[in-house]
């Protein structure tokens, strides 16, 4: 059993990670929609007495990083210069 002054802490931690893994390997939009009700429920637990707005947080910022992690789509990848090789750029008319 965890503590209930440490509670807040490990769940925000726990669903930033799980979510970041999740969101990683899927895609993060549908399991942010699906996750959403299960913290509104989680939070309306009298047993459990956690806030709703740092578990969506973090559910928000995890599935960010989780995007991030995805190698197809993250940004890193989508503006590498590797990854357009071969592709010409126009010329400016100043610097042919």
């Amino acid at each position: 059993a965890v503590p209930e002054d440490q509670r807040l802490a490990i769940a925000i931690i726990l669903v930033m990670w799980v979510s970041a893994l999740a969101s990683s390997l899927i895609d993060n939009i549908p399991f942010t929609a699906t996750m959403i009700p299960v913290l509104i429920n989680l939070s309306q637990d009298a047993d459990v007495n956690l806030p709703l707005k740092p578990l969506i947080f973090a559910l928000a910022m995890g599935a960010c990083l989780g995007g991030e992690l995805a190698y197809p789509s993250s940004h890193a990848v989508l503006t590498h210069p590797s990854s357009s090789q071969g592709v010409t750029q126009p010329s400016c008319p100043k610097h042919p």
